[in-house]
C-alpha cells in the first residue's frame, strides 16, 4: 500500500547567509535578467532603496503569479469563492498581491517563512509609496530593510 505525501518545499535556504551584498544576492535570482539585475544593484549602490525595491516587488509578483497561473486560473478562482473566474482571465485581473501570497503558501509554492517575508516587503513598499510629500522626504527606506527584501524575493520567488 503507497502513502500519499504532500508535496513540501525543499529544506535550507537559498540565499547563503554570507550573500550580504546586492550583488551577492542577486546572482541568486535566477529569474531574473541580467539587465534587471544591473538595474536593481545600480539603484542599491546609489542608495535609492526605494526604487530599487520597488522595481524588485514588481518582478517578483509577476512571476509569482506566472506560477501560480500554472495551477489554472479556474482553480484560482475557486479559490478565492469567485464564480466569474475561468481559464481565459489574465491572472493578474484577478488576483492582489496579498491574495497571491496567501494562495502560494496555502498551494506550498512559498513556504510560510517566505510568505511572512514577502508580506513584510509588501507593506513596506505600500507604506513608503502612500507617504505624502512632508513625510516622504523625512522617511526613507533603510538599506538594511531593502536587503531583507532583496533577499525575501529572490529566496522566495525568484530564485
Amino acid at each position: 500500500m503507497s502513502t500519499i505525501a504532500l508535496w513540501q518545499p525543499a529544506a535550507g535556504e537559498l540565499v547563503p547567509a554570507t550573500a550580504d551584498t546586492p550583488v551577492a544576492i542577486t546572482q541568486y535570482a535566477v529569474q531574473l535578467a541580467k539587465k534587471d539585475k544591473q538595474q536593481i544593484v545600480a539603484a542599491f549602490d546609489s542608495g535609492h532603496f526605494e526604487m530599487g525595491v520597488t522595481y524588485l516587488w514588481g518582478r517578483t509578483i509577476n512571476a509569482l503569479k506566472k506560477e501560480l497561473s500554472n495551477v489554472g486560473v479556474g482553480l484560482i478562482g475557486e479559490m478565492l469563492g469567485r464564480a466569474d473566474v475561468d481559464e481565459d482571465d489574465d491572472i493578474n485581473d484577478i488576483l492582489t498581491e496579498r491574495e497571491a501570497i496567501r494562495l502560494a503558501e496555502e498551494l506550498g509554492v512559498i513556504s510560510s517563512t517566505d510568505g511572512m517575508r514577502l508580506r513584510h516587503t509588501y507593506e513596506l513598499i505600500t507604506h513608503f509609496s502612500q507617504m505624502d510629500g512632508d513625510d516622504g522626504d523625512l522617511e526613507r527606506l533603510k538599506k538594511n530593510e531593502a536587503l531583507a527584501s532583496l533577499e525575501a524575493c529572490v529566496s522566495g520567488v525568484l530564485g
